[in-house]
């Protein structure tokens, strides 16, 4: 978002499905760093504003016995 203004394609951002490099941890874990991808694409017709695009994610996690 850039004020009123967005960009077409949606704000990717990695699934459910994990890839197998990805940590299946066990036991509790505290301050351990997880990456979560993100992807914007940018068509060459999409009109593009000056100035700073943001928008806020709220994640929520949650635990699970496979």
């Amino acid at each position: 978002m850039n004020g009123s203004f967005f960009l077409p394609q949606p704000l990717e951002v990695a699934g459910s499905t994990l890839p197998a490099t990805v940590k299946r941890w066990t036991q509790p874990v505290s301050n351990d760093a997880f990456t979560i991808p993100f992807a914007q694409s940018i068509a060459a017709s999409d009109a593009l504003r000056t100035g700073t695009y943001t928008k806020t994610l709220t994640f929520t996690l949650s635990t699970t016995t496979p």
